[in-house]
Formats: C-alpha cells, structure tokens, sequence
C-alpha cells in the first residue's frame, strides 16, 4: 500500500458533540469502521479520527476483546459514513437505547493512512495500558 503523508492537516473529534480539533496526529486516534480484529473485510482501513478519550466509547457489537468489545450507556456504536453533497459526509451511530442518528460534517473522512503506518502508530502503546 501507498503511504501518503498527512502532516498539516486539522483532525477532529467525530464524538457528537465533541469539540477536539487539532494538527497534532499524536492527540487524535483512528477508529477502524471494520475492526482489525475481524480481519480483511470490505472497507477494512476506513477510518474516523477521534480524541482518545472518545475513541474508547464506541462500541462494535462483533468485537470479542479491548475497549470497543463492552457495552454500556455512554457508548455509541458506528453504524455508517455517507457522502452528503456538496462536500461532505455524514455519520451514521446508534446509541445504547439503539436510537439511530447523524451527524454531519464538512469535507473528507479519507485519512490516507496505510495498515503499515498504522501499525507503526498503535506499536508506540505496547506495554501500555490503552
């Protein structure tokens, strides 16, 4: 795969309500929509920015271990990201109650990030309590 740089780029928190934005890639964290736990599947590295603090609040109901594995009240699952015109995409979550909502945002959820850089990332937590 093709690594493509993304320095200077402004991430956000896509947490409802959530208000992180920032340049910084150490201060946000990447969500796999298809956890890496589950393998290769369709859209595997497609990925949301979050801030640590709500990136360990999303819930996947076919993941068996960490944080995204235990549900609870304050935890939303990501069900669905979708194009919206001109340029943007909305999100689509569905909270404990299983309420489904969106939220919308301006410009691209593409972070360019390859499954080798990736790794390089998450490899900075070993022997770390994530």
């Amino acid at each position: 795969m093709e690594l493509t740089i993304i320095q200077n780029k402004e991430f956000i928190c896509h947490w409802p309500g959530c208000s992180v934005k920032t340049t910084d890639r150490n201060q946000i964290e990447f969500h796999h929509i298809v956890p890496r736990e589950l393998g290769n599947r369709l859209n595997c590295h497609v990925t949301l920015s979050f801030c640590p603090t709500h990136h360990r609040m999303i819930w996947h109901p076919e993941c068996k271990n960490g944080p995204h594995s235990r549900n609870s009240p304050n935890k939303l699952q990501i069900l669905n990201i979708y194009p919206v015109a001109p340029e943007g995409y909305a999100v689509e979550y569905k909270d404990f109650n299983d309420k489904t909502f969106f939220e919308c945002f301006e410009g691209t959820y593409a972070n360019h990030i390859d499954e080798d850089e990736d790794e390089r990332y998450n490899n900075r937590f070993v022997g770390t309590n994530r």
